[in-house]
């Protein structure tokens, strides 16, 4: 039973869990077909958080894949709320190519950047959730051929004791990437189980 937050130690810790995660992820391919040459044209948003959490249903003892993508989240929200709103907007700008060097330059180049350190987790952070949407996007639509993936992470805020409206999630809208493959990723494996999750 989970309706809402992971259950743990955490719930009823002296600052219990008020927000759940979730990550979404779409593709973006070019089709040429009554458009100009190299428009960029993306799919809809699709929950991989949800695939994930529905391996804790029926199941004693759930495998730890659900909680790969809400671990993801939680990590790069931390790391979002310590940046500027200058940082955020170019974390929010696509990019086509050049890589994470590219984005970092962007990054250097906002009046006041961010510790050093701290960018450099943010971008290795970005570049492995580009890998993770990479994934997702391959096995979720396996007919199509996509350049580039984009992220975004949903927070749902839990309603304050004693009110009766539901909060507005919160959304962090990354720019699209090229698509991102770590060595020794499972693509095969990947698409199996997320496909095996979804259904």
């Amino acid at each position: 039973m989970q309706p809402m937050f992971q259950q743990n130690w955490s719930l009823f810790a002296p600052a219990p869990v008020s927000i759940t995660y979730a990550v979404e992820v779409r593709g973006w391919s070019t089709d040429d077909e009554g458009d100009d040459e190299g428009d960029a044209h993306p799919t809809a948003w699709v929950d991989a958080t949800a695939a994930e959490m529905s391996t804790l249903t029926h199941t004693l003892f759930p495998p730890r894949v659900n909680r790969v993508s809400r671990n993801l989240a939680r990590t790069m929200r931390n790391l979002h709320v310590e940046l500027s709103d200058a940082e955020h907007l170019v974390l929010g700008e696509h990019f086509d190519d050049g890589g994470w060097s590219d984005l970092r330059d962007r990054l250097d180049d906002v009046e006041e950047p961010s510790d050093r350190a701290l960018i450099d987790d943010v971008l290795q952070l970005d570049r492995t959730m580009t890998a993770y949407a990479t994934e997702v996007a391959t096995a979720h639509w396996p007919e199509r051929e996509f350049t580039h993936v984009q992220v975004q992470i949903v927070e749902h805020p839990a309603a304050q004791y004693g009110t009766t409206t539901e909060p507005e999630a919160h959304h962090r809208l990354f720019g699209r990437r090229p698509l991102e493959r770590f060595d020794h990723q499972d693509e095969h494996g990947f698409a199996d189980a997320f496909h095996r999750y979804s259904s």
